[in-house]
């Protein structure tokens, strides 16, 4: 028994474990209670790309490790989102074209609606009105493109509307001069509610290049900083109708390291469709990344003109709970951490929703922790020293055990 509890003493040190994070930002003394903080590019550049590395730790009189608790979310969370499919009615069809009306239950914030046709290989032209009462209607949107094709080659339907948020109870759509007895067989609308808040989503227009090569356009862009994407959009100086297939791929901010440097990795994000009757906008994610590339297929078209990129972006943060005093900090830069386990994930429901926001200190980098044991090798007369104590010890320990 003796021998094994000498043994783990001896090798103790090399079972210590220590969680080697490379950057911290201090947080204000005497915080308590429930609190937020907001994730700044700090942040954004030095922790592991799914945010997983975050830990809130403090260090209170005695010396102890208290771990605060928290639920990581953006603020696209905080929209109440639903999908509702409206029944059309008043349906008519006359000499100007084809009315349909549908209602929006409890008012709710619309920006775009997919109509569903019975018809097939069409093309054409959409007013959009809303009113509070069915009696004075007001024009949302007029003249919108919407296309269907379906043949042998080619199924492509384009059939939604988008426009400014409204929140009316009714709306009025008018196909313009079809060529077709128009049947409308449902509206699907996706409603939200939301949440006021103080840091939204954010716009970035980037500096991009573009090269074409191959029948394929590549349009790169960097930024000075990874920032969480949430979408982009793209415009193009074009008159022309057109159908591009394209792959969005984002660089990895945590780059694998090389004899030679760091060694970029690319990942394929997504695969859209740019065409001449969308907006082009393309939801990401969120990815953490400081480089995009698109690359659109042309096939044996003349390459598109790019005319603008709008790049959106979350903020994120981090609601806390911190219970007792200690001198905490927001801790992070260690690729080896998966998500924490909380308990309050369970009760998001009960957490106030009046937070106040924590101001974090500027970032401080960690000096990696020395090792426990020096890589200087070690002399051959030390070791046949520790060899000979450490059997004097077991032949002392052996010879009183034989005397009882």
């Amino acid at each position: 028994m003796f021998n094994l509890v000498l043994i783990f003493l001896l090798f103790s040190p090399f079972l210590s474990f220590a969680q080697n994070f490379r950057f911290k930002k201090d947080i204000p003394k005497n915080v308590k209670g429930w609190n937020e903080i907001v994730l700044d590019a700090d942040i954004y550049k030095h922790a592991s790309k799914d945010l997983s590395d975050l830990r809130i730790l403090g260090i209170n009189a005695k010396g102890d490790t208290i771990e605060a608790p928290y639920i990581l979310k953006n603020y696209s969370d905080e929209e109440d989102i639903s999908t509702i499919t409206c029944k059309p009615y008043n349906k008519l069809n006359n000499g100007t074209g084809f009315y349909a009306s549908f209602k929006v239950p409890n008012k709710a914030f619309i920006s775009s609606c997919k109509l569903l046709f019975a018809n097939i290989n069409y093309d054409w032209l959409i007013q959009l009105e809303g009113s509070t009462d069915e009696t004075n209607w007001h024009t949302i949107t007029e003249n919108q493109r919407i296309i269907n094709i379906d043949n042998e080659t080619i199924e492509f339907d384009h059939s939604i509307l988008e426009f400014e948020p409204t929140n009316y109870s009714y709306y009025r759509i008018w196909v313009k001069n079809p060529t077709e007895k128009v049947t409308l067989e449902s509206v699907t609308i996706t409603t939200s509610t939301p949440t006021p808040i103080t840091k939204p989503t954010y716009k970035i227009s980037p500096k991009f290049k573009v090269e074409n090569k191959n029948k394929t356009t590549y349009i790169e862009i960097k930024l000075p900083a990874p920032v969480p994407i949430h979408s982009f959009s793209i415009k193009f100086n074009e008159n022309i109708d057109f159908y591009r297939p394209a792959t969005i791929s984002y660089g990895s901010i945590d780059s694998n390291k090389t004899d030679d440097g760091f060694t970029e990795r690319f990942e394929n994000e997504t695969s859209t469709i740019f065409t001449s009757t969308d907006k082009n906008s393309i939801i990401l994610g969120p990815s953490i990344t400081d480089h995009i590339v698109i690359a659109i297929e042309n096939g044996d078209n003349m390459p598109l003109e790019i005319g603008s990129i709008e790049l959106n972006a979350l903020n994120y943060k981090l609601i806390t709970r911190i219970s007792k005093s200690a001198n905490y900090a927001l801790y992070y830069g260690n690729n080896e951490l998966y998500f924490p386990q909380y308990d309050i994930v369970q009760f998001e429901e009960t957490i106030p929703t009046n937070l106040k926001e924590i101001t974090l200190s500027d970032e401080e980098s960690i000096e990696p922790q020395q090792p426990l044991v020096s890589n200087k090798p070690i002399s051959k007369v030390w070791l046949w020293v520790i060899m000979f104590v450490l059997i004097g010890v077991m032949f002392f320990f052996s010879v009183k055990m034989l005397k009882k």
